[in-house]
């Protein structure tokens, strides 16, 4: 499926996917990403509110796809070198968000998964 044949809220999605693990969370803007999905500022905000929000959607995807890969049952889960270092450097540089988004994904047992994530990235 190509770009144009996406719903505009899932251009906005692959775009923030796309952005968020080049640059992290600092890093990226919204102009950043509307440009990549030839979408505007108000397609953002109407979709997903925030960049806050978007990158909440954004990791909640990305631990979805690492805990699918650890699901497995593999000894050692291999994963996508991209992946791996923006879940590093975003424990590194962005923690409190990420801890804050964690917390709100997973009530129950977010620090099990924050240590699933950080066995598997460093």
């Amino acid at each position: 499926m190509t770009k144009k044949e996406l719903s505009t809220e899932e251009r906005i999605f692959h775009s923030a996917c796309e952005v968020f693990l080049l640059y992290g969370y600092y890093g990226t803007t919204i102009r950043k990403i509307t440009e990549l999905s030839g979408t505007n500022n108000s397609s953002l905000n109407y979709y997903f509110r925030s960049k806050e929000k978007l990158y909440q959607k954004v990791l909640e995807y990305l631990i979805g796809e690492i805990l699918v890969t650890v699901n497995k049952k593999h000894p050692t889960p291999a994963i996508d070198e991209k992946l791996k270092w923006f879940f590093f450097t975003e424990l590194y540089n962005n923690y409190q968000l990420f801890e804050k988004v964690l917390k709100g994904l997973y009530p129950d047992n977010w620090e099990v998964k924050l240590k699933m994530i950080r066995n598997l990235v460093c």
